[in-house]
């Protein structure tokens, strides 16, 4: 019975001593890289011509001259084409806008030279 008891004791201890041992942490710094900003976009300018049967020739005219052909090519949309495209390059430059502020705040985020206060 004492050897049981002895031996009882002696697996006990390791767990003994685990109940009083403290784990210190300590926080590491995280280097985290900010991207260099993207090139602002440089747009071209686009002239956009309205042409009707009042205006038709003078246009051709104007496009044979420009082109140096007395055969101009043209590309035209309609006006429900024309509106589509508007709407989408307006949906494209809200999604931009949407997408700059989430990267301000993720770069702002992990800012290591000015944390937030």
């Amino acid at each position: 019975m004492l050897n049981k008891l002895s031996l009882l004791i002696l697996a006990a201890l390791p767990l003994a001593a685990c109940e009083t041992a403290t784990v210190a942490t300590k926080p590491i710094q995280l280097t985290i890289i900010q991207p260099v900003d993207p090139q602002p976009v440089d747009l071209l300018n686009v002239h956009v011509n309205v042409v009707t049967k009042g205006n038709v020739n003078d246009f051709i005219a104007k496009a044979a001259k420009e082109q140096g052909t007395d055969n101009p090519v043209f590309v035209v949309l309609g006006t429900k084409d024309y509106q589509a495209l508007s709407l989408n390059i307006a949906e494209l430059k809200r999604y931009i806008e949407q997408e700059q502020k989430i990267i301000a705040y993720y770069k702002k985020a992990t800012d290591t030279t000015n944390p937030p206060q």
